[in-house]
């Protein structure tokens, strides 16, 4: 016995109060000062706002494209930096969350299966904050969700249009994330072994066969495409995997510990960590016939174990452990939630299987929505604040708009800066962009009468620093003062007399360009 939902007039009111109080909850992680788990946040928003500026097909590069052109299109219809990406964050979530739904529901044939896996990953912590900031782990899940749900439907009952939009969905997420091409790839292997399977056996059509294997394809146009871009611009159609594990090895060094993957998911759902593996061993048990139970429970564990594999227990910023590990994570509550309907349902009585599951959900809610609360914004969020000083300063002052300010460059605050300025044209760096080594010098300090000549070509309204040392030869070799200071950056306004300091004679005027992030 089950607990059934036989009156399913029920259901979207259900779902849409669900999605009702995880927006209030989100709305109220904003009010409690939530902000970023990582600087890539603002990083993602830079290259989606240059693409917004400069539209073009991206061919190689560390980033795939598909972030840059959803949400710099966005941007072309609402130029905001801070808010447009993060209203298409909240909305995937909601989206992800009734795809969870469809996904369980679909695979284990029942709704309260798919309402108890919806309600779980609402309350997920990760998925809170996931769903507060325009990374790509979020839309990359999503289009999973979707994928792994519309071949689920198909191997149950092989229709195209779930062919069609399990294969579309799949090759969406392949340019979002490199992890879904895993997915794909087990995808595609499914797709192929039931094409020769039936081929052997006489039960296909070579027509319809012919249509699979384009399905089994198609996910594959793309990471083809950005392969032989990276060979044909940087010389390495692998270039994105060494690059990323040099910038690791340089930046976090070369210890290893797989612990951190557990400690991860204990923050994030301990009662997932505990009974994950318990829940896919029933699944298993209980539904081991059903074709869309087993492909359901191969995308679950075989990507997880590569993922911990390819990173090997690589030691990394407490944020990246979150979100790369997230979408892991969230697959596993359609398994979870199939075994807590199944406990229930072996109760005799109905009002005790529904006793049971509000018990059981009503712990997770009162661990889980307190431990979404118990955040910690990355460091380069204080950027953030000093771009909203920018921008109130122009909005209260609109001469200000068209001279730009000086600003000193501080790794990753820089990004901030920009997305709470909701500017890419009126910001200069102190420095040359120097994300390699990080080594470059202020032009105050290495030569300030070109900084002085600086000033006056570019007009520059304001200068921005927060190192003591520039901060005190500012104010005693320019005598100028700060008028406020946000998160240790001072802002000084330009004197007229500064601005007509004489130019100094180099070959370039001034090596102060016009930072745009990257």
């Amino acid at each position: 016995m089950r607990p059934a939902l036989r009156d399913t007039k029920w259901l979207l009111p259900s779902i849409a109060l669900l999605l009702l109080i995880r927006l209030g909850v989100q709305v109220a992680l904003y009010r409690a000062g939530f902000i970023s788990l990582t600087a890539d946040e603002f990083g993602r928003t830079v290259v989606a706002a240059n693409w917004s500026k400069h539209p073009a097909l991206y061919w190689s590069g560390v980033w795939l494209p598909f972030h840059a052109y959803s949400f710099g299109a966005a941007l072309l219809l609402k130029w905001e930096l801070l808010w447009t990406p993060r209203l298409i964050a909240i909305t995937v979530g909601c989206g992800s969350i009734m795809l969870i739904y469809m996904l369980a529901s679909s695979t284990f044939a029942s709704r309260a299966v798919g309402l108890v896996a919806a309600f779980l990953l609402a309350i997920n912590p990760a998925h809170i904050w996931l769903s507060d900031v325009p990374l790509t782990e979020l839309p990359t899940a999503a289009l999973v969700f979707a994928g792994v749900w519309a071949t689920g439907r198909y191997l149950k009952r092989p229709q195209p249009r779930d062919l069609i939009l399990a294969s579309g969905a799949l090759a969406l997420a392949n340019g979002f994330r490199f992890e879904s091409w895993i997915i794909s790839a087990l995808f595609s292997l499914t797709l192929l072994g039931q094409v020769l399977a039936e081929l052997a056996r006489r039960e296909l059509r070579r027509g319809a066969a012919l249509g699979i294997a384009t399905a089994a394809a198609a996910p594959w146009i793309f990471p083809l495409a950005w392969v032989v871009g990276n060979y044909v611009q940087l010389g390495d159609p692998l270039y994105f995997m060494g690059a990323i594990r040099a910038y690791k090895l340089q930046w976090y060094g070369d210890e290893t510990f797989y612990g951190k993957y557990v400690e991860t998911f204990l923050k994030l759902d301990p009662y997932l960590t505990w009974l994950g593996v318990p829940a896919i061993i029933t699944c298993l048990a209980l539904r081991h016939r059903s074709r869309a139970v087993q492909w359901y429970v191969t995308i679950t564990v075989i990507p997880l174990i590569a993922y911990m594999i390819l990173h090997g227990g690589q030691l990394e910023p407490p944020g990246n452990y979150i979100r790369y590990l997230a979408g892991y994570m969230f697959l596993f509550y359609p398994a979870l939630a199939y075994m807590l309907v199944r406990v229930a349902g072996a109760l005799p009585l109905r009002q005790a299987r529904w006793a049971l599951l509000v018990a059981a959900l009503g712990l997770a809610t009162l661990t889980q929505v307190p431990t979404a609360f118990q955040f910690t914004n990355d460091p380069a969020t204080d950027g953030l604040a000093v771009g909203q000083a920018i921008r109130a300063l122009r909005t209260q002052d609109p001469d200000l708009a068209d001279r730009p300010v000086i600003i000193e460059l501080s790794y990753w605050q820089y990004l901030a800066i920009h997305v709470g300025a909701n500017d890419m044209g009126q910001i200069v760096y102190d420095r040359t962009l120097d994300i390699e080594s990080r080594a470059s010098q202020s032009l105050i300090l290495t030569d300030e009468a070109l900084f002085r000549s600086c000033l006056g070509r570019y007009r520059a309204s304001y200068i921005i620093v927060k190192d003591p040392h520039l901060r005190a030869i500012i104010e005693s070799n320019l005598r100028l003062l700060p008028t406020q200071t946000i998160n240790g950056y001072s802002f000084y306004p330009v004197s007229n007399s500064l601005l007509e300091a004489p130019p100094v004679d180099h070959a370039v005027a001034c090596p102060l360009s016009v930072g745009t992030g990257y």
